[in-house]
């Protein structure tokens, strides 16, 4: 959530403070969680690139004094970190931790992958979501990607890998969010389209199986060749005519595709980051559009955007969410919104 600084404030985490030793295999969660020699971290969203430099640590010091000991930075700022394809700008974030290490605060590096430069968008519109009537989204919001694209793909990762080699060392740095809550992908373009049919013959093996296990009978939906196949439409509604077997495969193939860029994520940053720095993804609840349990995997731990204010009507969501949320890995977790 991208709000103001007074507004914004996030009470934010429970980890530890593991930049400084030596660990040579990564901590278990509740080593980087709950530490028996420091207490436990709350802090702060923050958006260094909405305010003046000449303010920075006048807000700096007001989280110390207001008892804030860590910050979440950087997750919507790709265009920031790389105002040209393959030419990077890492100092104004330097700038930004001295004055965090200053002030004797931590800080989690979100990869800004969210959010791809205009310029990116300009020069490989493919890598823009299709929607079902066949019109790229148009550029200008947030998790608006391909994740078949193999440009967007390519450019994510190598800017995830240049922020892992930077700030790998940083002493203020102990932690990394992958993305920013994950969910929704829809993309209806051709690379989609066969990337699904791919994913499908590697399910099932066979095309008797497939028409078995979607009971393409019925109807007359039987297929005789993978090409066939097509991205289920109308899945949901009074007049839901797509096969839902179908529609059910499409959704976790689209958990599959979130699933496996943000895994790519996360191999970067364990090769460039040394294990006191934990790895982690901000989860949102009880949100169902993707595999939650395919997600946390290769995570150390996860985290969580709790706004209990969107959906006020029912009393008990934030503490199911909870149970979610710890059940996700069967270990605690952080509130990281």
């Amino acid at each position: 959530m991208n709000q103001n600084f007074v507004q914004g404030f996030t009470v934010a985490c429970v980890m530890i403070n593991l930049a400084s030793t030596g660990y040579s295999q990564r901590p278990s969660a509740e080593e980087y969680l709950f530490p028996n020699d420091s207490g436990i971290y709350v802090g702060v969203d923050y958006y260094p690139e909405h305010w003046p430099q000449d303010r920075w640590e006048t807000d700096l010091r007001m989280m110390r004094e207001a008892d804030f000991n860590i910050v979440r930075v950087g997750e919507f700022s790709w265009v920031l970190f790389e105002p040209e394809e393959g030419k990077y700008q890492f100092d104004w974030l330097g700038r930004w931790l001295a004055l965090a290490e200053k002030h004797g605060i931590k800080v989690i590096v979100g990869t800004p992958t969210a959010i791809m430069p205009a310029w990116l968008a300009h020069k490989y519109p493919e890598a823009l979501e299709m929607k079902p009537s066949g019109k790229r989204t148009v550029w200008g919001g947030r998790r608006h990607n391909c994740f078949s694209d193999k440009d967007y793909r390519r450019l994510s990762d190598a800017i995830v890998r240049e922020l892992a080699q930077h700030y790998a060392k940083h002493p203020a740095v102990v932690g990394w969010q992958i993305d920013n809550e994950f969910g929704d992908a829809d993309c209806h373009c051709e690379k989609c389209r066969a990337n699904f049919q791919r994913w499908l013959k590697e399910k099932y093996g066979d095309l008797a199986e497939l028409n078995r296990a979607w009971g393409t009978h019925f109807w007359g939906q039987r297929f005789a060749d993978w090409a066939e196949i097509p991205i289920p439409d109308d899945r949901i509604g009074e007049w839901a005519i797509s096969n839902p077997s179908a529609s059910l495969d499409w959704q976790r193939f689209m958990s599959y595709m979130q699933v496996d860029f943000h895994d790519a994520q996360v191999r970067i940053l364990r090769e460039a980051c040394p294990p006191s720095q934990f790895i982690t993804h901000n989860f949102m609840g009880l949100h169902n559009s993707l595999n939650y349990y395919d997600l946390a995997r290769e995570l150390d731990f996860v985290s969580w955007d709790n706004y209990p204010k969107l959906n006020p009507a029912v009393p008990y969501d934030a503490s199911l969410a909870a149970d979610v949320m710890r059940g996700l890995k069967k270990k605690n977790f952080l509130i990281m919104e």
